[in-house]
């Protein structure tokens, strides 16, 4: 065999080590566990999917045909650093010479595969080449970021051209975040993972869909004529016969996302995004003190004087007890997950996570973690014996009928309470049917392929939980009640998909948000001590003869005394947000007008992290 290494000199007699991979090798690799999406439909197999076999099988044919014994004098050089035969058409061109080689090469391939491929092979390999061109740059910048470039070259010679995979839509602005080009792609970025195939259709984080039907959307039920409905969005944005094509019973969660966004931007001059509230406190007119005003006072030293308040802030994460101290980077509730597994994209020690509860999000994680850091280790901690089904019964589904909130707000407190039980696995504690088909596939394909990723540990309470010295780790202690039974779990990482705080005097619940701790005791409560809300989602004064309370409505706050469609579902939110707008116009046109006040503010929401 006679070859040439990379300093031109000609190498006879040799009999190197051949790091060219077969096309056996290559569809045996692409058979192990690995997660493939198309279209966003899951395949167990590439060669299950016609589209995707034919590509499977021309890679194939193109690692044959490269490192055929016949062949291997052209299509390999001998690399003196690894000491193996590689790819000449994968390796870095360092001359013109080069590309000379590569172009001979690509025609060799057209003329003995008798067939023309379409975008076969990796343009994130030039980008390697390109990063190896500028090596000393990066190295001066980040010398970890310099040695994986590196590493990512010698894999693509001696291993897997393909095992790093990157793909942008042609037709976008690869210099505009994939949120700002306008299109509806459905894949917008990939990210490089250790070994996989990236196919187009991986959507939007987790992929999951919406809740709730799509026409119950921010106006449709109350006026279904609306310029700011979902179906208007879907025809402004020129993708109605699209979505109504996909036939899938709920939108995609991606596309509603898209939707807020929409209508929000109309706007976004009477918004002011970025601002953390620190504190709200009750003020004066200055024309008339008996007129009470709402003070808004910011992070940033603003302070925002209003007639009237809307609170939309969310309901408090519950954190179990023993997390508490720990709260940080690594132990974070679900609400943050979106931008700490972001973040933990660059942090090399995250090799185990823990995702506590037995709800849809606790799913959600689940999945979307395996997909997007498929090496590490998972562990489902929660107190029930699984993953419980939820209720989607037509009949329960009256909950979130607009009726349904006079009927609950009627009762009496314990009666609330005891209806809210009944109605309980309607959207709390259990999960959708196809994410749990989903993740109940995984596991058992997890059980074929013999290798456990994700763990399953059912009737565990958490009694205590530690950091270890070394290495940032938690420690979970855990209790099985039924068997008495004690074990720990060790983990890098812990996500906790807990759910929220109602309004009540139960332990899990609060007696009223943070933010309002200035403004309860001048508002009346109810026997447990949470505060009292009016049918209008208003905070009812404890001195109704008095106005000491201008108007402070709850939107998405009152599930304890409103019942479930007032639990930050859409399924009621035109009809909430039309009663409240009611109930305010009245309550203002009431009061005078503010002298020698921040009237502008009171045109404005203020956007409370």
């Amino acid at each position: 065999m006679a070859l040439v290494s990379t300093t031109g000199a000609t190498i006879k007699d040799v009999e190197p080590c051949v790091a060219l991979r077969t096309g056996a090798q290559y569809l045996d690799s692409i058979a192990k566990d690995r997660q493939i999406f198309i279209h966003g439909q899951k395949i167990s197999r590439c060669r299950d999917d016609a589209e995707l076999a034919k590509s499977t099988r021309l890679r194939a044919d193109i690692y044959d045909l490269l490192s055929h014994p016949e062949q291997i004098g052209v299509t390999g050089r001998y690399d003196v650093a690894l000491g193996a035969v590689v790819s000449r058409l994968h390796s870095a061109p360092v001359s013109k010479q080069c590309w000379h080689d590569k172009l001979s090469i690509l025609d060799m391939m057209f003329q003995k595969l008798a067939y023309l491929p379409c975008r076969v092979g990796d343009e994130t390999i030039p980008a390697v080449w390109s990063m190896m061109d500028g090596l000393e740059i990066i190295a001066e910048k980040n010398a970890g970021f310099a040695a994986n470039v590196v590493r990512h070259y010698h894999h693509i010679l001696t291993h897997d051209p393909y095992h790093v995979s990157g793909n942008a839509d042609p037709k976008t602005d690869r210099s505009a975040a994939a949120q700002a080009s306008g299109k509806s792609n459905l894949l917008r970025s990939v990210g490089e993972t250790s070994e996989g195939i990236v196919v187009r259709g991986a959507k939007y984080e987790t992929g999951a869909d919406i809740q709730h039907h799509f026409l119950r959307d921010l106006v449709t039920p109350r006026n279904p004529q609306s310029h700011f409905g979902f179906v208007n969005f879907l025809k402004m944005k020129n993708r109605l016969f699209d979505f109504l094509n996909l036939g899938i019973p709920y939108a995609l969660r991606r596309d509603y996302a898209d939707y807020v966004q929409w209508v929000a931007g109309h706007f976004e001059e009477r918004v002011r995004y970025g601002q953390s509230v620190r504190d709200i406190v009750i003020g004066r007119d200055p024309r008339d003190p008996s007129i009470p005003l709402v003070e808004i006072h910011t992070e940033a030293g603003d302070i925002l004087r209003a007639r009237s308040l809307v609170l939309g802030t969310g309901r408090t994460p519950r954190v179990p007890d023993a997390f508490q101290p720990h709260m940080g980077k690594r132990i974070v509730h679900f609400t943050r997950y979106l931008e700490t597994v972001r973040g933990w994209g660059d942090d090399a020690g995250i090799n185990s996570v823990a995702v506590v509860g037995g709800s849809q999000s606790a799913v959600e994680i689940i999945l979307d973690l395996s997909r997007r850091m498929p090496d590490v280790e998972i562990h489902n901690i929660q107190r029930g014996f699984g993953f419980r089904l939820k209720d989607t019964s037509p009949f329960t589904e009256h909950a979130y009928f607009p009726d349904f909130v006079d009927y609950f707000y009627k009762l009496g407190e314990r009666q609330q309470q005891e209806l809210t039980q009944d109605l309980w696995r309607s959207n709390y504690s259990a999960a959708d049917h196809d994410v749990i088909s989903q993740l109940y596939t995984q596991l058992y394909e997890q059980r074929l392929a013999g290798r456990s990723r994700i763990s399953l540990h059912p009737h565990s309470q958490t009694k205590r939980v530690h950091r270890c010295a070394t290495g940032g780790q938690v420690k979970i202690e855990l209790e099985n009640p039924l068997l008495g039974t004690r074990s720990d779990v060790v983990v890098d990482a812990v996500i906790l998909a807990t759910g929220f705080r109602n309004f009540g005097d139960g332990a899990d619940q609060e007696l009223f948000p943070h933010l309002l701790k200035n403004i309860a005791p001048l508002a009346r409560v109810r026997e447990s001590g949470a505060l009292w809300i009016s049918r209008d989602y208003r905070i009812v004064a404890r001195d109704e003869t008095a106005p000491s309370l201008p108007p402070i409505v709850l939107n998405g706050l009152c599930e304890t005394t409103h019942g479930f469609g007032d639990a930050g579902s859409f399924s009621l939110l035109a009809f909430r947000s039309w009663a409240i707008a009611e109930s305010l116009c009245a309550c203002i046109s009431q009061q005078r007008p503010m002298g020698g006040c921040n009237a502008g503010a009171a045109r404005h929401q203020v956007s409370v992290p």
